[in-house]
């Protein structure tokens, strides 16, 4: 291994007739935004003299991200709804049963300007007051999705109801749903939602926002999330892998499928001793550096490779071109086996790491389901708003500083005034990054004590809901130690019933620190 490390490179009623529009997209690091042939208005904004993101009237984004001396390093294709443009027709969104409206309403709206809402009569026992519109915006089949979006109760259902969300086929007709999900809280509640599903063999499958027994909602901030690469739209152009050496397809051979319609299908020549058949775009896809990631996918051996080979993963820096690999994976199993591999991995310093997947002397393999996940926290864009965190009191900073870097070559770095008790400089930004109720969690974090606070004072983590105002804080943790000092700190927590918790790093009377390497878990 070595040796090749150094030297290869329920039926929902009549349905309305939608207007068809197609929707922005992202294909090969182009935007492109249609509406019959016709281009959409579009939004640029811009932060500290570089282009942020552009925004389309069809409501959605693509974000630009940079290197550390401004260059365009990353481009994404961004799909959230949040209603800001006060027109349900301006959206992937659509009305179907009961009353839905864009409302300004203070007591009404969840966040921003305007909210989507839904109200339904007592006396119908389902309602579905909004859909997602399926020409706008397509699910895959065969595919795992997560919705995250945020509400606020105005008015519960009627004895025996409940809100729902559930995404549906139009060709199963309520066979084949999935994603259900089902709340009742008291009126004025706010919260958030996320639900985790996967398709079917369908292609028509959307999202639906309602009620039984009515009531009145509003819903905001809906986020859809493809999370994995699942290949069923039958081309890998249109997704974030691209092929290299040998011959890569895109197969809908029941002998070769892993799962779904189609599967990547990699063949290398049993006479070549290396084959990377597929690799991430590393102009679609980026992996941070000095950062943890796991990824998951599932396979199906259709050919072995000649003696003394095997299948393998691996995840290269183009710079370091073989010195700097990591993840590497190997296996080698009877033909028709079926499996799940999962690698973990921290990546080095260098910018351009690509996932690889190939062979030592050749053979066939199927590739499905390719899930890429951050394991933590590491700031390594040098941004905060490009995280999943934010400031709120004292100041926050990201850090290049080598004495106040914890690792890696950014860190977050918060100061407290002595003269002030309570500090809290960084918080989880609810918007972006979801905990949920009764739900047991453990965050880990590493940190470094750069001023230590004044007497009597001492470092803290808590986890707040926003709802509760401190009455609920659950993980709370203190420490206090010499500067200079490295350490790492686990924390393990239950939310409650609320669906606003979020992660709070301060301190008590001033004092200064670095946090890195923020990893939140799920546990059993």
């Amino acid at each position: 291994m070595g040796k090749r490390m150094r030297n290869r490179k329920s039926s929902l009623g009549g349905i309305v007739v939608f207007l068809f529009f197609l929707v922005g997209y992202l294909s090969n690091g182009n935007l492109i935004f249609a509406d019959n042939g016709k281009n959409q208005e579009l939004q640029y904004f811009y932060n500290q003299n570089r282009l942020d993101f552009i925004y389309s009237e069809d409501n959605s984004y693509l974000d630009f991200y940079y290197d550390r001396n401004g260059n365009l390093i990353h481009k994404i294709h961004r799909e959230f709804e949040g209603f800001e443009k006060g027109n349900i027709s301006a959206t992937s969104f659509m009305p179907l049963i009961g009353t839905l409206s864009m409302t300004q309403e203070p007591n009404k709206v969840v966040s921003g300007a305007y909210s989507a809402y839904g109200v339904g009569e007592k006396n119908v026992e389902w309602t579905v007051f909004m859909i997602s519109n399926f020409y706008k915006f397509k699910l895959e089949p065969n595919t795992p999705y997560s919705v995250t979006f945020n509400y606020k109760v105005i008015d519960k259902p009627a004895s025996g109801g409940y809100f729902d969300f559930f995404v549906r086929s139009l060709t199963g007709n309520g066979k084949d749903d999935v994603g259900w999900l089902t709340w009742n809280e008291a009126i004025g509640t706010k919260g958030s939602k996320k639900v985790e599903f996967v398709t079917g063999a369908n292609s028509d499958y959307f999202l639906n926002f309602g009620m039984r027994n009515g009531g009145a909602i509003s819903i905001d901030d809906i986020k859809v999330t493809k999370e994995a690469e699942s290949f069923e739209k039958g081309d890998v152009t249109a997704t974030e892998y691209m092929p290299l050496i040998g011959t890569l397809s895109m197969t809908q051979e029941p002998n070769k499928v892993v799962s779904g319609a189609y599967s990547a299908y990699g063949v290398g020549e049993k006479n070549v001793e290396w084959t990377v058949f597929m690799i991430s775009n590393f102009y679609k896809f980026k992996l941070e550096p000095n950062t943890p990631y796991s990824v998951t996918f599932n396979y199906k051996v259709i050919d072995k490779p000649a003696n003394g080979g095997y299948f393998d993963f691996f995840v290269r820096s183009l710079t370091g071109n073989g010195k700097d690999d990591v993840g590497w994976l190997t296996w080698n199993e009877a033909i028709g086996t079926r499996g799940s591999k999962k690698v973990e991995f921290v990546t080095g310093a260098n910018s351009d790491y690509f996932l690889n997947f190939g062979m030592r002397n050749g053979g066939a393999i199927s590739i499905d389901d390719i899930k890429v996940t951050k394991e933590a926290e590491s700031f390594e864009k040098g941004d905060v708003t490009a995280t999943e965190y934010m400031p709120l009191i004292g100041t926050l900073s990201m850090t290049q500083e080598p004495n106040k870097v914890v690792s890696g070559a950014y860190s977050a770095y918060g100061v407290g005034e002595k003269n002030v008790e309570w500090t809290v400089f960084m918080i989880s930004n609810f918007y972006k990054f979801k905990l949920e109720p009764n739900t047991p969690y453990s965050v880990t974090f590493n940190y470094k004590v750069i001023d230590k606070p004044a007497n009597g004072g001492y470092f803290d983590f808590f986890v707040r809901s926003l709802t509760g105002n401190g009455k609920d804080d659950v993980g709370w943790l203190t420490w206090n130690e010499a500067i200079g000092t490295k350490g790492s700190k686990k924390v393990e927590f239950v939310t409650g019933a609320n669906s606003d918790y979020f992660l709070n790093f301060g301190m008590r009377n001033g004092g200064a620190i670095s946090i890195d390497d923020i990893k939140v878990t799920k546990r059993p």
